[in-house]
Formats: structure tokens, C-alpha cells, sequence
């Protein structure tokens, strides 16, 4: 088992990105802002001190996170919000950081760019 020098950051759904998932959604499925954090996707950031801090902490990524988000959702660039600010990030998801990352696979780390 290796301590990895990441801290991880879970991003849920808050109300205003599950409204406007609802908005673009083809209908299928019963969604709830529950199940979308059940999906909840988990970024690798640098080591952070603390318990974490979004403003600060994903100040460098929140962009990248946040077409993440809503391309995981819905392809189509033109049914996103315009423009992204990093206030709407902060308002449309909620985060969990996780400090301390455990590797318990012996295998390689493996990358695939997105």
C-alpha cells in the first residue's frame, strides 16, 4: 500500500446543476439530484494542507472540472451556460476533499488523456 501525493476531490451535483441537467435531459431515467451523486466524478489535485478549500484548492482546475461536468452530462456546447465563471462553479457543485489517497494495487498507474 503507497500514500500517493494527491489529494482527491469529490464533485457532486447541487440543485442548480441538476436543474439544468433536467433542462437539457432527453427524459429517459428517473434522475434525482441523489442519483446524479451516485455518479459523482473524483478529481486528483495536488496535495492540499487542511481539510481543503474550493476557492482556493480548485481555483486552477475549476474550469477544466466544470466542462467535465456538464460534457459528462450533455455534449452539445451550445445547450451550456454562458459564459462559465468560477462563482457559478462554486455555487452549482458541491466538494469533498480527501487528503489522504492509498494506493492498494501493486500495478502501475495507468493514464489515458481525455
Amino acid at each position: 500500500m503507497e500514500m500517493i501525493n494527491r489529494t482527491a476531490v469529490v464533485v457532486k451535483a447541487a440543485r442548480p446543476y441538476y436543474d439544468w441537467a433536467m433542462s437539457v435531459h432527453d427524459g429517459t431515467g428517473d434522475w434525482t439530484l441523489e442519483k446524479l451523486h451516485e455518479f459523482a466524478n473524483v478529481y486528483l489535485i495536488p496535495d492540499v494542507e487542511g481539510e481543503g478549500d474550493p476557492g482556493t484548492d480548485l481555483k486552477p482546475y475549476w474550469k477544466a472540472i466544470f466542462e467535465n461536468e456538464l460534457e459528462t452530462w450533455h455534449l452539445i456546447i451550445d445547450d451550456w451556460p454562458s459564459p462559465l465563471t468560477f462563482k457559478m462553479f462554486l455555487e452549482w457543485f458541491d466538494f469533498e476533499f480527501h487528503v489522504i489517497v492509498l494506493d492498494l494495487w501493486e500495478g502501475p498507474l495507468e493514464r489515458e488523456v481525455t
